[in-house]
């Protein structure tokens, strides 16, 4: 049997920046973990006889209430983000290694919250190290 369980993002750390859902609004946290999928059929087959995994990569996208938690960001080298989930009870830690921010998008209509989303993406040294931990 399944069990549902919600974690909620309470901070974000990267280098030396620190994103706090208490001082700073909801924190959203999502990612992408794939590669290109390479598939060995012969004849007839209906199924692959082999299934090879290529070209991975690691997206790791922040969605922040507040635009001004994004005000003098830089480009910093790659730094893992470090985020601290919370599931109403306890705290989980998972780190993205080696991420570098790529894109900044963000949203200030008039007298109402923003939102602004940060991009970043797995830089790997030697190129088959697990990203996530």
């Amino acid at each position: 049997m399944a069990v549902d369980l919600t974690l909620y993002p309470k901070t974000l750390v990267w280098g030396e920046t620190t994103w706090s859902a208490e001082a700073g609004g909801t924190i959203a946290l999502r990612y992408m973990h794939e590669g290109t999928l390479v598939e060995d059929r012969t004849g007839t087959d209906q199924y692959s006889r082999a299934v090879v995994v290529t070209d991975k990569s690691l997206r790791v996208f922040v969605g922040l209430r507040d635009v001004k938690q994004i005000l003098g960001l830089g480009a910093l080298a790659a730094t893992n983000l470090v985020a601290t989930l919370n599931d109403g009870s306890a705290d989980t830690t998972v780190t993205f290694a080696t991420m570098i921010l790529y894109s900044v998008n963000g949203n200030q209509p008039r007298a109402v919250p923003g939102d602004c989303e940060l991009a970043f993406v797995h830089q790997s040294a030697a190129g088959s190290a697990v990203p996530i931990t």
